[in-house]
C-alpha cells in the first residue's frame, strides 16, 4: 500500500494515532480471568479457551454437560 494523505489521515483518525503494531498486543491478558470465571466447569485447556472466546454459549454448555452429559459421538455419525 501506498502513502495514505494527511487529509484522508485526519477524517478517519481525527486526533487519534494510528495502531502501528498488531492489534491484539494491545488487549489485557484474559486467559488467567477466564480460568477463574470458568472454575470447576471447564475440565481442560481447551474449555478454558472456549470461555475466553465465546463466554455465553461455553458456559450454557458446559452447564448442560455437568448436568446431563453430551453424547461423544461426531454429529451425524452412525452406529
Amino acid at each position: 500500500p501506498g502513502p495514505i494523505s494527511e487529509e484522508i489521515r485526519m477524517k478517519v483518525l481525527g486526533k487519534k494515532q494510528p495502531i502501528t503494531c498488531r492489534p491484539a498486543d494491545l488487549l489485557k491478558p484474559g486467559l488467567e480471568q477466564a480460568r477463574r470465571e470458568i472454575g470447576s466447569l471447564a475440565s481442560s485447556e481447551e474449555d478454558v479457551l472456549s470461555y475466553a472466546l465465546f463466554p455465553e454459549i461455553a458456559k450454557e454448555f458446559f452447564l448442560h454437560r455437568a448436568s446431563q452429559g453430551v453424547r461423544q459421538q461426531a454429529a451425524g455419525a452412525r452406529q
